[in-house]
């Protein structure tokens, strides 16, 4: 929320589970894309490396484009 993200505004049911979608998906923390598991552990090493009121840069898909958000870490 105070990245400026939206979340999603539909709850739908998915395979029995449900699931909000229609919000931002996000494709890039710190300039590491979301594509794979082992990505994950990278972003996490990234974020435990800054400082607290270091800028996080994230990277989402939002109707379509890709737009650029910033917050500072705790």
């Amino acid at each position: 929320d105070r990245a400026g993200m939206r979340g999603g505004k539909f709850k739908v049911n998915l395979l029995g589970q449900e699931i909000w979608v229609g919000g931002d998906i996000v494709l890039s923390i710190q300039g590491t894309t979301c594509d794979a598991p082992h990505d994950f552990n990278k972003i996490k090493e990234q974020l435990a490396a800054l400082q607290p009121g270091e800028s996080i840069n994230l990277s989402v898909l939002r109707a379509g484009k890709s737009i650029e958000l910033t917050i500072a870490k705790d």
